[in-house]
């Protein structure tokens, strides 16, 4: 887990980091987190999806922890949208195809052929 910077000190963890401590109960943890990353053979697919893990799931989870209790659910979504998304990642390398031309078509068959289907 990543330490909090100090307030007004520019954050040095690395990457995934909301500069504040992660609670006990949100997973998806740093070594998780770090473990799906690596599994992305391209360096901007692993990029884009700790900014999505880390700005948009794991921020997610704070707000909602900061309002109530968060259970178990709430995270195992979390990861769920984080593997989903490594997942579409992986297919539209392993596709030869990148996400500025990617079309409907591709993503119909990803959604007909892929992990979900």
């Amino acid at each position: 887990m990543s330490a909090a910077a100090a307030p007004g000190a520019a954050c040095t963890a690395a990457p995934p980091c909301c500069c504040r401590p992660v609670p006990q109960w949100c997973p998806p943890s740093s070594a998780w987190l770090a473990s799906v990353l690596a599994s992305l053979p391209d360096p901007a697919h692993r990029r884009l999806l700790a900014a999505y893990a880390t700005w948009r799931v794991i921020r997610r989870l704070r707000r909602r922890a900061d309002r109530a209790t968060t259970g178990r659910t709430y995270t195992a979504t979390a990861r769920t949208n984080i593997k989903a998304a490594a997942a579409f990642l992986h297919w539209l390398a392993t596709s030869k195809s990148t996400l500025d031309r990617i079309t409907q078509r591709d993503l119909d068959t990803y959604l007909a052929t892929g992990p979900g289907a």
